[in-house]
């Protein structure tokens, strides 16, 4: 019986052997026909080296990859600080600058703060090279822990030293922090910091090759194609934390290797960079100080690409293709020994990432060298995909025409997941007239709102800047003139533009009544309100401007509380009786009231609260079918392009709290965006592409026609050409909440008190985002506080994932608040938040 179990197992293992042998060989034939030509490369490791981490690594390679961790190097003055202090915001960073060959950041108050993640087992020495300016001595902390004091002798440059100590450190992000001393409100500039290293061991500085940015990443030609490039040197590591792209696209890493001698200068020097409001030009770099040569052998170099995932954010370990996986650390997709006399010449080398499809991972590129004097340059590495991933699924070489008019319905308050059409809520809302018209175009499922309310929210609809650039944050900001909005910029291209309104934020009081033919706001004019009112005077101003090109912004407030619904409209939701204590018509104010604790609800109230306002969800979706059906029915959706969207969703306690205007959690956030035009986009088009309110304005200006304005900080969703990887969508809540959306990972930031707290959930397994993931997946941490970083300290937001240190663009905006008085303050009551 022993015998038969045995003979039953191995047959078993052979199988399963022979399965992989076979997978191995089909991968390994199928690499072998690998043609660049055919594929797209989404995420270019040279042009996006401010994602890298860069390190150092101990020579001591073998089947598992490099040793531990010798160095972590921030470079300040540069890109490469952002994603470890989140932009500069509310880290204390300030303005950045160059002395000659240095350039370095200014700290701003009374302490500078950043994130790190954990790197050996070993203790740490900090080194900082940094010169006072204000401060006259700076207590060092990490993870509060106080670890050493620094006092200034002199007024220059100059490399400090502390030990950290392994006890200290946490296996995910750790916080460093500076306590400046001497430092006033007035001038609140303690210190400029060149870099921060994190090394294992104390050398002195001119023994070890610092791996900074412009050392790590140039141009070079390969075939007479001038292209991008790493270039490490012996003992060079970088890290990219990146999120592979779906099975589907048939991921791959490809680069081009070549061995040259690392006394040589860099191929092409490398594009210098722009940095301060003057955007001076930094010099190239000095050559860098190399180790001394190792003793004579066997000259060759050990070159290794590892990869690692989160657990649970990894498939079952599995070793095809001759990788190595314990399910816990990391995997070797390539590695080997390069000769330099095999790679006088570019070798092409591929490694298949379907494993790793979906996941977000550490993806470490080490090199050693016996002989210091040879560097590894990488022309055209990167993560590559099988064909292009298109905003909106046109067919390659299709040039959209121009469409004549455009209709722009915001439904204020509509949570994306309280539409059939999204299919995540339950029970089931019933909104059929929004379903039926989203199959008749493009529906954007990973959609984010600028901010969780509505001004801001539709600032930036309506001028296609970020809230942090346009400032319209606060309830008595008005609106900057300095920025153009859509239909004043549509009004001097000649299009007739007609606004119909019911948010008395959006209101000529904050600036939002420019450039409009025909403006209304029947909430701040005492007129009915109501969908079929708003609607209807819509359409009448549509036929009598028919005959020209128009933009037309239809902006309901039906969803908005109160909710008040018809009553069989909420006893599809709510047939049981109810004798509680909420009242439809002052459910604006019972929700107040029930945020600050005044009024306590039970489970039964809570039921009535969320019936109530999906009966608004299908109120509404009736009217917004009448007015689509009869804009069919005269003709009017005929070259017309027509958008649906949300300025924010609506809290029913999912994340403890009601209403809006609180936080980023998603069913604040995750809004709807349809968009339909006949003969021009797909129908039934589903498109999980992260994207967000930025986007809205220069697609209107793109499918008419115009010229893109630099000021907005978006692109056009019908420019496929400028999809850039990784996605990501943003929000923010004034300025002391932030987020990012990218793929399936959200990713929250609350900062209160001079204190983070942090916050990841997947969509794809926790729609509702009810579970902290962030403590348990650091390289998820790493991955998101990349983006979030990049983007926020970007001063063009445009390019925000651009290596470059871009100027920023035009005048700094200054924001006016409107004068409170009786009138408003009556207006706003239905839309306070």
């Amino acid at each position: 019986m022993k015998w038969m179990i045995f003979l039953i197992i191995l047959l078993l293992c052979f199988c399963e052997r022979s399965e992989t042998v076979g997978r191995f060989a089909r991968n390994k034939a199928a690499l072998a026909k690998f043609d660049l030509k055919n594929q797209k490369l989404i995420f270019d490791f040279a042009e996006r080296i401010n994602f890298a981490s860069l390190r150092n690594r101990q020579p001591s390679f073998d089947s598992s990859g490099f040793g531990a961790a010798d160095g972590l190097f921030i470079d300040f003055g540069a890109t490469d600080y952002f994603k470890y202090a989140l932009g500069g915001w509310n880290t204390g960073w300030g303005e950045n600058g160059r002395e000659e060959s240095v350039t370095f950041t200014q700290t701003r108050g009374d302490f500078s703060q950043i994130f790190f993640p954990a790197l050996g087992q070993d203790d740490l020495i900090l080194k900082i090279r940094m010169r006072p300016e204000k401060s006259k001595s700076v207590a060092v902390y990490v993870n509060n822990h106080p670890i050493g004091k620094i006092d200034f002798i002199r007024d220059w440059w100059k490399v400090y030293s502390i030990k950290i100590g392994r006890q200290m450190l946490a296996r995910g992000e750790n916080r460093l922090l500076f306590k400046w001393d001497g430092v006033n409100l007035k001038d609140n500039t303690a210190a400029a910091v060149d870099y921060v290293y994190f090394a294992e061991s104390d050398n002195e500085e001119d023994e070890i090759i610092l791996p900074k940015r412009d050392l790590a990443a140039g141009r070079t030609n390969r075939g007479g194609k001038n292209t991008g490039a790493l270039i490490l040197r012996s003992g060079f590591a970088l890290t990219y934390y990146i999120q592979i792209p779906e099975e589907r696209f048939r991921p791959k890493f490809a680069a081009y290797l070549k061995l040259e001698n690392a006394e040589q200068p860099p191929l092409t020097p490398p594009v210098p960079r722009q940095v301060g409001e003057q955007g001076e030009k930094k010099p190239p770099l000095a050559p860098p100080i190399l180790t001394k040569a190792s003793e004579q052998g066997d000259e060759s170099c050990d070159f290794s690409v590892t990869m690692e995932a989160d657990l649970s954010h990894r498939s079952p370990p599995t070793l095809s293709r001759g990788m190595e996986a314990d399910g816990e650390k990391e995997r070797v997709i390539f590695g080997e020994k390069l000769k330099p006399e095999k790679f006088k010449e570019f070798r092409l080398k591929i490694a298949d990432l379907g494993d790793f499809s979906g996941k977000a991972v550490k993806f470490d590129i080490g090199f050693h060298c016996s002989e210091s004097r040879f560097k590894l340059v990488m022309a055209d590495a990167g993560i590559y995909v099988s064909a292009k991933p298109r905003g909106v699924g046109l067919p390659r070489g299709v040039r959209l025409p121009t469409v004549k008019n455009v209709i722009f319905i915001m439904i204020d308050t509509q949570r994306a997941d309280h539409l059939a059409a999204y299919g995540i809520s339950a029970p089931k809302i019933k909104t059929p007239e929004f379903d039926c018209f989203a199959k008749q175009g493009i529906l954007f499922e990973r959609f984010s709102s600028a901010e969780d309310w509505t001004k801001p929210s539709v600032a930036t609809m309506l001028t296609g800047a970020y809230p942090l650039t346009h400032k319209a944050q606060t309830e008595k900001a008005i609106l900057s003139d300095e920025l153009k909005l859509l239909p004043q910029i549509l009004q001097d291209k000649g299009l007739r533009t007609g606004a119909f309104i019911a948010n008395a934020y959006i209101a000529e009081k904050f600036g939002f009544n420019r450039g409009w033919d025909y403006y209304t706001n029947h909430i701040v004019e005492n007129k009915k309100s109501g969908a079929p009112h708003l609607f209807g005077a819509a359409l009448d101003w549509i036929k009598k401007n028919g005959q020209n090109r128009y933009f037309v912004y239809i902006h309901t407030i039906d969803v908005h509380s109160p909710y008040t619904p018809p009553e069989h409209f909420l006893r599809l939701y709510d047939a049981q009786p109810y004798k509680g204590p909420i009242i439809p018509k002052i459910t604006h104010a019972q929700i107040g009231d029930i945020k600050t604790g005044k009024l306590s609800i039970n489970y039964r109230d809570l039921e009535r609260l969320r019936a109530l306002y999906k009966g608004d969800v299908t109120y509404h979706d009736k009217y917004l079918g009448n007015f689509l059906q009869s804009l069919e029915s005269l003709g009017f959706l005929e070259n017309t392009l027509v958008i649906i969207t949300a300025d924010h969703g609506e809290e029913f306690e999912e994340h403890g709290s009601f209403g809006h205007g609180h936080s980023l959690h998603q069913e604040l956030t995750h809004v709807p965006l349809v968009m339909v035009w006949k003969g021009a986009v797909p129908k039934g088009k589903r498109i999980a592409v992260n994207s967000d309110h930025a986007i809205l304005a220069p697609t209107v200006i793109d499918a008419l026609g115009f010229d893109i304005p630099a000021q907005f900080e978006g692109k056009s969703i019908f420019d496929s050409v400028t999809y850039e990887y990784p996605p990501a969508g943003f929000s923010t809540h004034k300025d002391y909440k932030m987020s990012v959306w990218s793929n399936n990972l959200k990713f929250l930031v609350h900062h209160a008190y001079g204190k983070f707290n942090f916050f990841i959930c997947d969509t794809n397994r926790d729609p509702s985002c009810s579970d902290n993931i962030y403590k348990k997946n650091p390289i998820l941490f790493r991955y998101l506080g990349t983006l979030l970083g990049n983007f926020l300290g970007a001063p063009d937001k445009r390019n925000w994932r651009s290596s470059e240190m871009l100027l920023k663009r035009g005048i700094e905006i200054k924001v006016k608040e409107v004068q409170w008085d009786d009138e408003l303050k009556e207006q706003l009551k239905p839309t306070d938040f």
